[in-house]
């Protein structure tokens, strides 16, 4: 497992910017899922999108089969860390995502 790294947070709300924080992939369970360095309490609100490579998630959904086959999830895993995963399928693989490579949350206006 890769070490912990520091998030960098800004929540100003000036300039009609909704905030900010950066995070990373701090390891990819037996699944493929990826469990984030990002823990619940660090969010101001739950409205958000999670940007990595080309992709973007919006919005934390409960479970995996909130979306269809195939497609990402971004959820609160039971150790309140965000987890970006793939329903019935390898998130790791999918979304080309690997420890320490590094995600933006985002809060949706």
């Amino acid at each position: 497992m890769s070490s912990l790294i520091t998030l960098t947070t800004d929540f100003s709300a000036g300039d009609g910017f909704a905030g900010m924080m950066k995070g990373a992939i701090l390891y990819v369970d037996h699944f493929g899922n990826l469990i984030t360095n990002v823990h619940r309490s660090q969010l101001v609100i739950e409205n958000i999108c999670i940007s990595f490579g080309n992709h973007e998630i919006c919005g934390l959904k409960y479970s995996y089969e909130d979306v269809k086959k195939s497609n990402p999830v971004a959820l609160v895993n039971s150790a309140g860390y965000i987890e970006i995963a793939v329903n019935q399928n390898r998130a790791d693989r999918l979304l080309n995502l690997k420890p320490d490579d590094r995600i933006i949350i985002t809060y949706e206006k």
